[in-house]
């Protein structure tokens, strides 16, 4: 995560100079604008410098330094810079990323070398790999034949010498201001994952400043350190049994402090109903640890802590009038991530009591303008929660946590491992009788919250604990049998959906339409006993003319005919001829087409009569196309047409 942050440092401070120091192309650096004007197009000098460590008495103790690209040799030259590094002419793809001739890796290699500010100055000629300064007189450099190196700066003549350090990594980091220089470290890795690691901080001659043994690994994501503000890196170590920090100036590669262990922990955002949005979208925080929490409190961390700053490495207790001790982080189980919520731990001379926030208010104080998220549980904004009015009861204790490994386990024992579900948790508390109080005004037994951790429901608890079932000393007793009936709930509806989406097309059409006719009947059996729903062209008849039976029964002693004659037919078909539901229906069907029949009979003769009298009729004469004239005297006729 850290690398991370330190990516997003430099991209905010020149485009993509975040890549300038490890594998950014000559093409790359143009399309962002980062190269000086005056290079040539197969050349290129940063605009974007690195602060590297000097001797010459700065006031900051720190020079730039820019990097220098090129890609193209001339052959002559490229194949004189792979005989330099011992690689043999043909064979170059055996170093490379894949086969091909040499002009494939000339054109497409881009070396580094490095510039001084002024842009002219060579301090090293773009020949590796790789380069990463460790001050302006050594860098470490990858050669073409990718073995690494320290390389002298601003000679004649670039002097190479073996790294005598052990390592397995390295990381660098920084480099953009001139407080926190480019920075370089190897890592020794132990045997696990788990295994205590030993980081070695280069110094400007590539050697050894420091070498910080039994660094512990951070198990949150984070990287094993933390880069504060004004300069320092800080390694938590755990030596001799004991753990503590250890805290160097990056300018000076000194020793600037030692304080107790410090843990950087993954912080996310509040729970929400879109939650899994930013399930990883976490950022890391130094804590220091103060003290324990009692046992028995389930996910609850073991451990309470308060904020380092991130600025000088110093704590920051949480004392405010409100007397808040420290913090306790929460992380709920299944697939949520990070921290989800904070147990603030509350004492005074008498009492120690708790306040459980899993969110902030959406106010201004917590809006993240870059992120467009309220930054609700960082330190910062819990801080300014604290010191506001709020409205979460002080609780006398508190559990939250699931139902033990072994009870989901033997829960699920059976189930296709598709179907499990993750667990779920709920929050159970005591209450003081009297908040005001607090322990010398009674404290309640335990009451079951829920998975709604919001205040308002606090409150709603506590304001109706008489009618709540409650327990003296078990909250887990309260919580497992609802815990099972919910994550039993959730399995059936995983198992239906993962059936679901297994199944062929087709056997899920003919399923929902053997479910439909299964609802059919049941609405028809009710309709039978209640007498309501015997409808003439519904559903009930839907039933009625494709299963019979009492069915079409029921229907015809109520309405003595069917919405279509053509259906009795059908039902004559689907059952028999001489079956009881054909003998209901076929008399009435068929005397309507009988009746049919002789009424088309009548108006095919009417038709055919009207036809003949139209033919024969003396008196009927057809329309004419053109006027008849009739003379009506004084040399004058009268036309009109029929």
């Amino acid at each position: 995560m850290f690398r991370h942050l330190m990516l997003a440092m430099l991209l905010a401070f020149a485009g993509q100079q975040a890549h300038a120091w490890k594998d950014i192309t000559v093409g790359d650096a143009r399309q962002t604008s980062d190269c000086l004007n005056e290079t040539p197009s197969d050349e290129c000098v940063t605009k974007s410098g690195r602060y590297v460590r000097t001797d010459k008495g700065t006031e900051s103790g720190t020079l730039p330094v820019r990097l220098l690209l090129k890609r193209n040799l001339p052959q002559e030259d490229f194949d004189a810079l792979m005989r330099k590094y011992g690689m043999v002419e043909g064979k170059y793809h055996e170093w490379f990323v894949k086969a091909g001739d040499k002009e494939y890796y000339k054109r497409a290699m881009t070396l580094q070398g490095l510039m001084a500010l002024d842009g002219k100055t060579v301090l090293l000629p773009p020949e590796f790999m790789r380069v990463l300064p460790l001050s302006d007189r050594v860098a470490m450099v990858q050669t073409v034949k990718q073995e690494w190196r320290l390389a002298t700066l601003g000679s004649a003549e670039t002097v190479l010498t073996p790294i005598t350090l052990p390592w397995d990594r390295l990381e660098w980091i920084d480099g953009t201001e001139p407080k926190r220089p480019f920075t370089l470290m190897a890592i020794k890795n132990g045997e696990t994952k788990t295994d205590l690691r030993t980081y070695m901080i280069f110094d400007g001659d590539g050697d050894a400043a420091y070498t910080i043994s039994d660094v512990i690994p951070n198990t949150h994501g984070a990287d094993d350190y933390y880069k504060f503000y004004a300069g320092y890196i800080g390694f938590p170590v755990r030596s001799g049994g004991s753990e503590f920090s250890v805290i160097f100036n990056r300018i000076t590669l000194e020793l600037e402090k030692m304080g107790p262990v410090f843990d950087i922990l993954d912080v996310g955002y509040a729970l929400t109903e879109k939650w899994d949005d930013n399930k990883h979208d976490l950022k890391y925080f130094p804590f220091q640890k103060i003290g324990e929490m009692p046992s028995g409190k389930g996910l609850l961390s073991a451990d309470i802590y308060e904020p380092l700053s991130q600025g000088e490495a110093d704590a920051e207790p949480l004392t405010s009038p409100k007397a808040a001790r420290g913090m306790v982080p929460l992380r709920l189980p299944g697939q949520i991530g990070g921290i989800r919520g904070w147990l603030i731990v509350y004492e005074n001379a008498t009492d120690q009591w708790y306040k459980l926030i899993m969110h902030a208010p959406q106010k201004d104080d917590f809006y993240k303008q870059e992120t467009g998220k309220w930054s609700e549980l960082s330190p910062s904004s819990i801080r300014v929660y604290l010191w506001e009015p709020n409205e979460y009861l002080p609780l006398a204790d508190i559990w939250i946590g699931t139902i033990p490994d072994e009870t989901h386990k033997a829960l699920f024992a059976n189930a296709n491992p598709k179907d499990i579900p993750p667990p779920s948790y709920r929050v159970a508390a005591r209450f003081f009788e009297d908040p005001a109080k607090k322990s010398a005004g009674g404290v309640t037994d335990w009451y079951l919250i829920g998975s709604d951790p919001s205040a308002e429901n606090f409150q709603k608890i506590y304001d109706t604990r008489a009618g709540r079932m409650s327990h003296p000393d078990n909250p887990q007793a309260l919580a497992t049998p609802e815990l099972i009936a919910e994550m039993r709930k959730e399995r059936e509806a995983k198992a239906a959906y993962r059936e679901y989406i297994e199944t062929p097309w087709e056997v899920q059409v003919a399923r929902a339409q053997a479910e439909q006719e299964r609802s059919l009947l049941g609405a028809a059996d009710n309709a039978l006993s209640s007498g309501y729903g015997l409808d003439f062209n519904g559903d009930f008849y839907y039933v009625a003319r494709t299963k019979g039976g009492k069915y079409l029964q029921a229907y015809w002693n109520k309405f003595h005919q069917l919405p279509h004659s053509a259906d009795a037919y059908d039902i004559c078909r689907r059952f028999g001829s001489s079956s009881v539901e054909c003998g209901l229906v076929y008399a009435w069907a068929d005397n309507i087409s009988q009746g049919q029949r002789e009424a088309a009979q009548r108006e095919a003769a009417r038709y055919s009569q009207n036809q003949f009298n139209k033919d024969w009729n003396p008196a009927y004469r057809p329309p004419m196309s053109e006027p008849r004239c009739y003379q009506t005297g004084a040399k004058t006729e009268t036309c009109f047409y029929n």
